[in-house]
């Protein structure tokens, strides 16, 4: 693989595991100062009636599953081949 092609790899590998990073982070944030986590503001859709939509943010476990699948696929990187033409430390 040349080089160049092995530079956009590591580039673009790196670029989307950050974007991931920041949306997760983005996303947990209230919108508002009134807004608190776990309030969820509601989003106007309603259903048969009585059933509400609300816009809650993920729970707070399911979001460290996040990180820690992201922490995962650092260090996976960092061991084994899959940064372009780095053969990883393993």
């Amino acid at each position: 693989m040349s080089t160049g092609w092995s530079l956009w790899i590591v580039v673009l590998t790196i670029a989307n595991i950050l974007a991931c990073v920041w949306l997760l982070r983005w996303t947990a944030k209230p919108r508002t100062r009134d807004e608190k986590i776990g309030g969820g503001a509601d989003t106007g859709h309603v259903w048969d009636t009585d059933l509400r939509e609300y816009n809650n943010p993920l729970p707070k476990w399911w979001l460290w599953l996040f990180y820690v699948t992201v922490a995962f696929g650092l260090l996976y990187l960092a061991l084994y081949p899959g940064l372009g033409t780095f053969a990883g430390t393993k």
